[in-house]
Order: C-alpha cells, then sequence, then structure tokens
C-alpha cells in the first residue's frame, strides 16, 4: 500500500517531466525550423547580389549566420576565385586589427588551407588550453592565429570552409567567448551554411567573369575594326594605346619594334605614369626583358617579385617589384617587335589580361603590316607620278637654268623632306653651285660648297653615296648644308661617268633613309643627270663638235678630219708633216686613287700644257680616255721630235702634275717617210708611243730610222713592247686568250726572224737544219713574258701559286744529276718553268673547279699540252722544249697522252718533267687532297716507276733528293697582281 502511494506521488512528477521533455522538443523543432528558415533567408539574399556588392552581400549573410547561431563575433575571408589572388575579409564583433594582421602576416591563406585539409569544418574548443592543441601548435601561422582569436577573447571557433563544386572560395570563423558545444545537427547545418555561401561566391565570380569575357570580347571587336581602319603607323600606335585603355591600366605601356638593319629597338609608342614619351631608340642587347620575349617568341606574364622574376631569367630591371605583360608582335612568323603593360603594383595582370594582349597583338600586327604596304604603295605611286611629272617637264626645256627650276618645283610638291638640292659641280673652281631648291627649309640657293668638309663635297669628291647623322658623333664631322639640318642622304649626279654634280636630302628630324627610299632617290639622280646631260648636249652641241667637252682641246673627230685635210695638202705640196700620239703615265692610279675628279683635274692640265706650249698651227686633240694627239703641219721628223720633247718635259716638271706622279709617253711619226697615209702615221705613232710606255715612261720614241736594217730593230723593239705591256695583260685564261697571245707570238716571231742572220758555216753558207735543232737563247723579254704567262696561271688557284718554279727546280736537280750538258740542263729548265704554260687555253671555270672534273672537262684540260706547245711553235730554237711541253704528260708504259708514246719515244725532257711534276703534286695541297710527306711521295714514284714514269730516272731522282737536308724547294712566288701589272 506504501508502495503504490509513493508511485502516486512520483506519477505527477513523472507527468511533469514529460511535459518538459516535450516542450525542449517543441523548443528543439522550432529552434531547428527557425534555423531552417533563416539559412532559406540567407539562401535568398546571396543569390541576390552580384558583382561590386558581393561585399556588401556577406556582410549581410555573416551577420544572418551569426544571429541563427548565436555567436557574437565573426569572420568571412574570401579569396573571389583566385587563391593566389588579393584576399577580402568581413568581420563582425572582432576589433580591427585581427583583420588587419591576418591579412599582413598572411594567416588568411593558410587558415583556408587547413580548414579545407580538415574537412571543410571544424571546431577550434577551449583554444586557452595548450595541451589540446599541440598537434597544430607546430604551424606558426595556427599558433599566431591561435593568439589572436584569444587576443579577442575567444575560447571557441568554428571554422567552415566556403567550399563549392571544385574549389574552396574562402573560410568562416565564428567565435564565441564561452566554451561551447555543438549538436550534430547545428554542425551540419553550418556545414550547408558553408557550401551555400561559396556557391554563391562562385556564381557571383562566374556573372563577374562573363560580364568581363563579354566586355572584352565586344571592346576586342571594336579594337579590330578601329585598327583595321586605320592605315597611317603613328596614328596607329595612339589607336591601340586609346582602345587598350577600355581594357587594361596603361599608365606603363609601350610598342617596341626591332631593326634589323640598325640592330636597334625602337620605342614607337612609350606611355610612362600617365605620360607619353617622346620616340627613342637603343641598341639590342641581351639582358632586357624586351629582347627577351623577342627570343623566346611567347607571352611572360610576371605578376610578382618583379626583379627576382628577371633575375632568374639572367635578365636586368630597373625595377624592384611590380607586374609585367608583354606579348610578341609576329608578322608571318617572324618577330617584329612586343607590346607590353607594366604596373608597379603587384598582381595587377593575370593570364585573362595575357590572352588579351595577345588578341590585340595580332590585330595590331596585321594593321601594322597592311598600314607598311599601303604606305609603301602609296608612295610608290607618288614617286611614279613625280618621276613621270619631272620626266615630262624635262623633254619641254632643254635649259639648264629652267630645267632644274622646275624639277625643284616638282620636288616640292611630290616629297616630304624638309628641304631638298640640287647642287652642280663647277670644275674650274672645285666647288659644287647649289642651282635649286625645294622643302620647307630654304635658303642656300647659289651657295658655293668646297669639296671637304660637307656631305656634298664628299660625294662630289668619291663619286660615291652617302648618309649621315649629323648628331652622331661617332662619324667624321661634317657640317650641315643648311642649319639645322639632323640627318642627311646625297648621290652623285652622273652620267656615263662624268659627275654632273649631287643630289642631296637634309631633315630637320632624326630620320632612316629604307632600300626602297634610296632606290628612289638613286632614279631621280639618274632621272636629273639624263636631263643635265641632254641640255648641256643641247647648250653646247656646236661647240662640242670640235670640242673635247672636258679638256678644252679639240675632239678627236675633229683631229681625224684636220689629218685628213693636211694629208691631201702635204700630198700636193710635197711637204711633210707630223703626228705625235701621247698617253699619260700611272693616270689609272690617280683615278683608282685620288678619284675620277682628281683624275678629270689631271687631264684639263695636261690640256692646258700643250694648248700653251704647242704652235698656234698645231692641233691639239683628245684622243681616248688619257691619250692626246697633236697634228703638226710642216714639221719634219727632227722638229716634231724636238718638240714633242720639249711637251713631255713641261708636262714632268708641272707641280700638279708631278705631285700626282704624272708623266707622259710620246709617239713620233712623219709623213712621208714613215707613213704614206694617215691610217699607217697613227700606227707607227701609236707603236712609238708604245715604245716610249715600255721603256717605263716619261720618254719620246721615233720610227725616223733611215737604214732598212735599223728599220727592221725598230719594229722589232715596238713588238717586244707589245709583248712586254699588252700581252702580260692577258691573264683571263681560255681560247680567247690563247689566240690572241698565240697571234703576238707568231707576230713577233716573224719580225725576230728578220733582224737574225743565219748560221754561217765554214763555207759560208748558212746552216739553217743546225741553227734549228740547236738551244737558242730567247730574248729577255720573250722568256719575261713567257714566264710571267706560267706564273699568271699558276696563280689562278692559291695551292698552284709557284708550281712551275718548283718543278723547274726538280726538274734541274735530275738533270744535273744525270750530268746532262748545261745547254741540255737549260732546256730542261726551260721546259719545266714552262711545262703548264698550255693552260692559259683552258676555260677558266674548267681550271678553277674544285671538285673532280667531267669526261668532257677532262678532255678540254689534257688539251693544254697541245696549247702550249703551240705558243713555243713560231720560236726558233725552242724545239726540244716545244717536245717536251707537248709530252710530259706521256706514260712510261704508253697509256698516257696526247700520242701514247712510250719508253724512249718519249723524250727525255719530258720524262724528267713529268717525274718532277708528279713530285711537286705529291707533296703539295690541293681543293682535293693534303700534302705528302717527302718520303711517302718518293715510294708513290718507286711504286709507279716502269708504268708511269722512268724507273732509272725515279732512282736518280729519288737518291739525289735524300742527300739534299731538305727535299722541298720554296720558291719565290710572284703575285698575278704583279704578274699582270709589270
Amino acid at each position: 500500500m506504501a508502495d503504490s502511494l509513493r508511485a502516486l506521488e512520483i506519477l505527477p512528477q513523472l507527468f511533469a517531466a514529460a511535459l518538459m521533455v516535450m516542450g525542449l522538443y517543441e523548443e528543439e523543432k522550432r529552434r531547428v525550423e527557425h534555423n531552417m528558415l533563416a539559412l532559406s533567408n540567407v539562401n535568398l539574399a546571396t543569390s541576390g547580389f552580384v558583382g561590386p556588392e558581393i561585399q556588401k552581400m556577406l556582410s549581410h549573410a555573416l551577420e544572418r549566420v551569426l544571429s541563427v547561431v548565436r555567436m557574437p563575433a565573426g569572420a568571412l575571408f574570401l579569396h573571389h576565385g583566385n587563391a593566389q589572388g588579393p584576399t577580402s575579409v568581413v568581420a563582425v564583433g572582432l576589433a580591427e586589427n585581427f583583420c588587419a594582421a591576418s591579412q599582413e602576416e598572411g594567416l588568411d591563406d593558410h587558415l583556408v588551407d587547413l580548414v579545407s585539409r580538415l574537412g571543410g569544418l571544424v571546431v577550434f574548443r577551449d583554444l586557452g588550453r595548450d595541451a589540446a592543441w599541440a598537434a597544430l601548435e607546430g604551424e606558426e601561422a595556427f599558433r599566431r592565429f591561435r593568439q589572436l582569436a584569444m587576443g579577442q577573447g575567444l575560447r571557441t571557433v568554428v571554422g567552415i570552409s566556403l567550399q563549392a563544386k571544385e574549389q574552396a572560395f574562402g573560410v568562416l570563423f565564428l567565435g564565441t567567448p564561452d566554451s561551447r558545444t555543438f549538436a550534430a545537427a547545428e554542425l551540419r547545418l553550418l556545414l550547408a551554411l558553408g557550401h551555400q555561401i561559396g556557391m554563391a561566391v562562385e556564381n557571383s565570380y562566374l556573372v563577374q567573369q562573363s560580364a568581363r569575357r563579354t566586355e572584352e570580347l565586344h571592346m576586342l571587336n571594336e579594337i579590330g575594326r578601329a585598327l583595321s581602319s586605320t592605315l597611317d603607323p603613328e596614328a596607329l600606335f595612339e589607336t591601340i594605346l586609346s582602345e587598350l585603355k577600355r581594357l587594361v591600366d596603361v599608365n606603363h605601356f609601350y610598342i617596341a619594334l626591332l631593326s634589323p638593319a640598325q640592330n636597334e629597338i625602337r620605342f614607337e609608342i612609350e606611355v610612362r605614369d600617365g605620360v607619353t614619351q617622346p620616340k627613342r631608340s637603343r641598341p639590342y642587347g641581351d639582358k632586357h626583358v624586351t629582347e627577351y620575349v623577342m627570343r623566346t617568341r611567347q607571352p611572360l606574364l610576371i605578376r610578382e617579385n618583379y626583379a627576382e622574376e628577371l633575375r632568374k631569367l639572367g635578365l636586368v630591371s630597373r625595377l624592384d617589384n611590380g607586374c609585367f605583360c608583354g606579348v610578341p608582335l609576329l608578322l608571318y612568323e617572324r618577330v617584329i617587335g612586343v607590346m607590353a603593360v607594366q604596373s608597379p603594383r603587384e598582381g595587377a595582370f593575370d593570364a585573362g589580361h595575357l590572352e588579351m594582349m595577345r588578341v590585340v597583338a595580332s590585330e595590331a600586327v596585321i594593321a601594322l603590316e597592311n598600314a607598311r604596304l599601303f604606305r609603301e604603295e602609296r608612295a610608290k605611286s607618288r614617286h611614279l607620278t613625280l618621276l613621270n611629272n619631272i620626266s615630262r617637264n624635262v623633254i619641254t626645256t632643254l635649259n639648264p637654268d629652267e630645267m632644274l627650276a622646275k624639277i625643284a618645283a616638282e620636288l616640292e610638291q611630290g616629297l616630304d623632306y624638309s628641304h631638298i638640292g640640287i647642287g652642280l659641280l663647277e670644275y674650274s673652281s672645285k666647288e659644287i653651285v647649289i642651282q635649286a631648291e625645294a622643302g620647307l627649309r630654304k635658303g642656300v640657293l647659289g651657295r658655293r660648297l668646297r669639296l671637304d668638309g660637307n656631305i656634298v663635297g664628299r660625294v662630289a669628291r668619291t663619286g660615291q653615296m652617302a648618309v649621315v647623322s649629323y648628331l652622331d658623333s661617332s662619324e667624321v664631322p661634317v657640317e650641315p648644308v643648311l642649319e639645322g639640318s639632323v640627318s642627311a642622304i646625297a648621290l652623285p649626279i652622273v652620267y656615263a661617268d662624268q659627275l654632273h654634280g649631287v643630289l642631296y636630302v637634309e631633315t630637320d628630324k632624326s630620320a632612316d633613309f629604307p632600300k626602297e627610299e634610296i632606290l628612289f632617290l638613286g632614279t631621280l639622280a639618274d632621272l636629273v643627270s639624263g636631263a643635265l646631260h641632254n641640255a648641256y648636249a643641247f647648250q653646247k652641241a656646236q661647240e662640242q663638235a670640235i670640242t673635247d667637252g672636258l679638256t678644252g682641246v679639240k675632239t678627236h673627230r675633229f683631229f681625224m678630219e684636220a689629218l685628213s685635210g693636211e694629208w691631201k695638202r702635204s700630198t700636193r705640196a710635197g711637204r711633210s708633216f707630223s703626228v705625235v700620239l701621247m698617253d699619260l703615265d700611272r693616270f689609272k692610279f690617280v683615278n683608282d686613287f685620288y678619284g675620277h675628279l682628281d683624275g678629270d683635274v689631271v687631264l684639263q692640265r695636261v690640256a692646258r700644257i700643250l694648248e700653251q706650249n704647242c704652235r698656234r698651227s698645231d692641233v691639239v686633240a683628245r684622243y681616248g680616255g688619257d691619250e692626246f694627239v697633236i697634228l703638226m703641219p710642216e714639221t719634219d721628223s727632227e722638229q716634231s721630235h724636238q718638240l714633242a720633247a720639249k711637251l713631255r718635259a713641261w708636262i714632268a716638271s708641272d707641280p700638279v702634275l708631278h705631285e700626282k706622279n704624272v708623266t707622259s709617253s710620246l709617239g713620233v711619226a712623219t709623213f712621208p717617210i714613215h707613213g704614206s697615209t694617215p691610217q699607217e702615221l697613227i700606227q707607227v705613232a701609236d707603236a712609238s708611243m708604245y715604245l716610249s710606255k715600255h721603256q717605263g715612261g716619261n720618254a719620246v720614241s721615233t720610227a725616223d730610222h733611215f737604214n732598212p736594217d735599223e728599220s727592221k730593230q725598230w719594229k722589232r723593239d715596238v713588238l717586244e713592247a707589245y709583248l712586254g705591256v699588252t700581252l702580260k695583260r692577258q691573264f683571263t685564261t681560255g681560247p680567247d686568250a690563247f689566240v690572241e697571245i698565240h697571234s703576238r707570238i707568231e707576230q713577233f716571231a716573224r719580225k725576230l726572224s728578220e733582224t737574225r742572220q743565219p748560221t754561217s758555216r765554214p763555207d759560208g753558207r748558212g746552216d739553217h737544219k743546225a741553227s734549228a735543232e740547236s738551244f737558242e737563247p730567247l730574248p729577255a723579254v720573250v722568256m719575261d713574258t713567257l714566264t710571267s704567262l706560267a706564273l699568271a696561271v699558276d696563280a689562278k688557284d692559291q695551292f698552284t701559286q709557284g708550281h712551275s718554279q718548283k718543278v723547274s727546280g726538280y726538274a734541274v736537280l735530275i738533270a744535273e744529276a744525270m750530268e746532262l750538258s748545261g745547254a741540255e740542263v737549260e732546256e730542261i729548265r726551260l721546259g719545266g718553268m714552262l711545262h703548264d704554260v698550255g693552260k692559259v687555253g683552258i676555260p677558266e671555270l674548267i681550271l678553277n673547279k674544285c671538285g673532280p672534273l667531267n669526261p668532257e672537262e677532262w678532255e678540254t684540260m689534257k688539251r693544254h699540252v697541245e696549247y702550249g706547245a703551240k705558243l713555243l711553235e713560231p720560236l726558233r730554237g725552242t724545239e726540244r722544249v716545244c717536245s717536251m711541253v707537248r709530252h710530259h704528260h706521256e706514260f712510261f708504259d704508253g697509256s698516257g697522252y696526247p700520242q701514247g708514246f712510250a719508253g724512249s719515244q718519249i723524250p727525255l725532257g719530258a720524262r724528267i718533267i713529268a717525274i718532277a711534276d708528279a713530285y711537286d703534286t705529291i707533296t703539295s695541297e690541293r681543293t682535293y687532297k693534303k700534302a705528302h710527306t717527302p718520303e711517302e711521295a718518293f715510294l708513290e714514284l718507286e711504286r709507279c716507276g716502269g708504268a708511269q714514269f722512268d724507273p732509272e730516272i725515279v732512282r736518280t731522282f729519288v737518291s739525289r733528293l735524300r742527300h739534299l737536308p731538305n727535299p722541298l724547294i720554296e720558291p719565290v712566288l710572284v703575285s698575278e697582281r704583279e704578274t699582270i701589272s709589270k
């Protein structure tokens, strides 16, 4: 009973407890419903904000979250879709130093990563107890965060990762000063809340990115249209800058183009701190970021640690920090420049900006190329129009002054240069006179310029185009024609090697003159030169009919008419007259060393001397380039020789000509003793003049000999002169050269035989057979000429220089070892020297071919032995030498050429020369092989003994050389230049 009563007593308490549990359940249910409602309201709020209002939205969301979870403090760290980008912080209930310290010390990045690694949700309960956090205390960033949180009076902090689909956009921290425990439902609610905010941030970020991309595409489309509609390069750079301002910060921006010709970088447009800078250029360097982008041909983005990143690339930097975004300008896979933006603020540019810059660069390159092509075509059109107008004007007038005035007017309308001038050369004063000018800057018309100290004079003096920059200290200092000029180009106005003047252009700004512009100016100069020539020709037509325009003496045509008239008068009256032909010595050197201008002055000086010192009845004329001729009426041979000698002395003693080392060689011929017709007189005078030149120049020669034997000797001397001067100049090999040389030698041989007396036998009769079979030393001039020809042929190839000399030396060694007579040794020496002289008839393409000869070329090369023998055939007494030259390629076994002789059929001298030739070839370097040692050459000769070579001679030769201290001969080489110039 008592138990029943106690149960009844407890029953109300149990009922009350049940009611309390039911109340708590309903309260929890209402709280969960309230939280779910609050969560729904947060979701609605976040979905309604995008773009720049994201900060306001996050602050509102944080406040709602704190009210839902009933916690007093919280902070939201957000990365805006870029883990490396700037962090936004929203805080409620926390001091400002908490957020500031978190950002400055980089704690926000660490905390975002930490919460994400711990599963996206972490509760830091009882932060004041060190033992609870020993595992994380090893991380400095967490230790610092714990200190900051405890400094704010927080004991419990909940970290929730703002996780979207693929990445965490930040972290949400909720804090309370008490040690709070969270139910599982609350934690799930917080985790869902973090996901909701993360999704909202991601949506906002994607919307912003989409809007940005849309705007960029729109702007890029507008930029493309703007660039494609601009064809002026200067305006194009400004358009690129103005359009890029809509997409990116261009306070530090530049476009730099590569100039390969000058090896420099030209900054076509450059902005620093928002201010456009003047154009500039600098030499191409390897340590600059601009050149690095050009070399790699790849875009470059440096978002932070600018100076350090450049150092890693091996580059130098004038900035310690900042951000760089640069792209190469590629045209047909060729780098033409770089477009780049910079910022002193790190992280100012990202991959999106880099891609956008790349697209703009491709558009810019196309626009630049279109502008360049348009500019070139427009310039060509203007140039053609200008040339057409000038041509039309110059053919309508033949007055030089009027013509130049019209040309200047056309130049002013057709060209953009600030100053253009045409200066004509005044030979008498050796000055350039400005006869026409055009352009915005004028003031030098009529000015006289010397031939030194200015670009116009330099071009007149050298006859070569010149380009100068008056500001360049590295160049030879010259004065501008017009004050204030910065750059200049000058071209000679030349017609048929005659300098008329100089066309020059000066600019008041630094300018490069491209090839196309130089080509146009050259064409313009040619047009002006032709027009001037025609004007002068018309103006001086009558005068030039009888007077040489350069020297002022009579013309060749006038002289020939005067000569014909004097010959007719003298023939009728039985009177004598003389012709003196004069050629200047070393005049070519004056032209080459001092220039054609000084050469013209020399011709004028000589003409003046002749005019002043000849008789009034004499006719002085210019016969050719540097040849003058004088017709002396009623003058016999002795008188003409005396007058010619005086002329030679006056020319030799003239100080102007003496300074240039110019003298004269004169030849005299008198009618009727030296010729019965004008043509014969000219030929005799020419031959006599040649004889003077062969004697060394500065001489007078005449054919005035009455003894027939002496006349023959004179003819022989003349022929020797021809051989000594003309023949040695035939240094181009080939069939034509061979025909010319052979003809000269035949002519000389005929005249030589006329002057020789036949060998007399005791009975008084000439033994012509003995003479033909004996070796007679050739005249020195013939030996010198033939030797020079052989050396000139050797010099055609650097590997064969001195070959003939060495073969001759080795052949003499063999002949002496075989104890041959002195005459035989001399024959073999000459045969060795001349063994390859026939190569003068082989075309140079075959003679100098580096690779092996084809069968046809080899057959041509084999003819050199016949050519060589044919050259020697006309010279009496060289029969055995001729045979050596013809047969030195015969083989001992009969397999050689040209006739397949064998054994003793081959002349002894030819067998000796063959061994000497082979030995030098083996021990010398050629294009197709290296040089071998003498011992290797001995072995090769011995191996070929009996087949290619006479074995007995080989043994004699090898034995002789092995006893010499040096078995190799080193000849004294004579260069081809020296050979030809003799």
